[in-house]
């Protein structure tokens, strides 16, 4: 009876080993569009350490000036912000990829553009609102 049970455990077990993930299994590369996303909605729940997860170290270095930008932005301009629209993803000739993404505020809307250079490993290295 032993026995018999091992061989039907077996073919029950099986099927689990299908979805194991490899440990040296690569990691989908994160797109420019997804990267400012995660920027621009980081920013809006003041979550700096996100804000600033795929800046460049130009940039990061840089992004004290960033939060209070957006926090002037919202104050002074548009009021708080309430989405982000399709982004446009333009690939540059110096292999770089820009994304324009559009931004709805309670008055008013605008545009934010950001770069990313896959020579820093994919990283934003450069970012405007306006």
């Amino acid at each position: 009876m032993k026995m018999r049970t091992r061989h039907l455990l077996l073919p029950l077990l099986a099927p689990l080993g299908a979805f194991t993930i490899p440990s040296h299994a690569q990691v989908a590369p994160v797109s420019c569009a997804a990267r400012s996303i995660a920027t621009i909605e980081a920013l809006a729940n003041h979550d700096h350490d996100g804000a600033r997860r795929y800046l460049d170290a130009v940039l990061q270095s840089n992004s004290q000036q960033m939060e209070p930008m957006w926090d002037a932005m919202i104050e002074q301009n548009w009021g708080p912000y309430r989405s982000h629209g399709v982004p446009e993803e333009i690939a540059n000739g110096d292999h770089t990829t820009t994304v324009r993404l559009p931004l709805t505020f309670d008055h008013g809307a605008t545009t934010s553009t950001l770069t990313c250079d896959p020579k820093a490993g994919g990283a934003i290295v450069e970012f405007s609102l306006l």
